[in-house]
C-alpha cells in the first residue's frame, strides 16, 4: 500500500510512504517529505495510518544517517546493521537443474 499526504491548501503531494505487511509485521519504506513537510510529519503521518489499518502489529523500517535520527525520534529503537543477501542467478540455476 503506497499511502500519499496532499497539502491542504494546494493539494499536491507533500509526503508519503509504501507500507507493507508480511511476517506478522508492518514495513515501512520510502519515506519522503517534500516542500512543505518535514520528514518527522511524514514519520507520525505513516505511523498513524500504519496503527488505524493494522493496530495489532509491531512496525518495522530500515533507515540509516539522518533518517534513522528522524526514525527514533518517532519512536523506533535501532536494533543492528542490516544485513543483505543475495543469491546469484547462477546458483539459482543450478539448483533448477537439481531438481530437473
Amino acid at each position: 500500500m503506497t499511502l500519499l499526504r496532499r497539502a491542504a491548501l494546494n493539494n499536491r503531494i507533500v509526503a508519503g510512504a509504501v507500507v507493507s505487511t508480511g511476517g506478522g509485521v508492518v514495513g515501512v519504506s520510502n519515506l519522503f517529505a517534500g516542500d512543505g513537510a518535514s520528514a518527522d510529519a511524514a514519520w507520525a503521518g505513516a505511523l498513524t495510518e500504519a496503527a488505524a489499518r493494522w493496530p495489532d502489529l509491531d512496525v518495522v523500517g530500515y533507515e540509516g544517517g539522518a533518517d534513522l535520527d528522524t526514525a527514533l525520534r518517532s519512536g523506533f529503537t535501532a536494533v543492528g546493521p542490516l544485513r543483505v543477501w543475495l543469491r546469484t542467478s547462477e546458483a539459482t540455476r543450478h539448483l533448477r537443474r537439481r531438481t530437473e
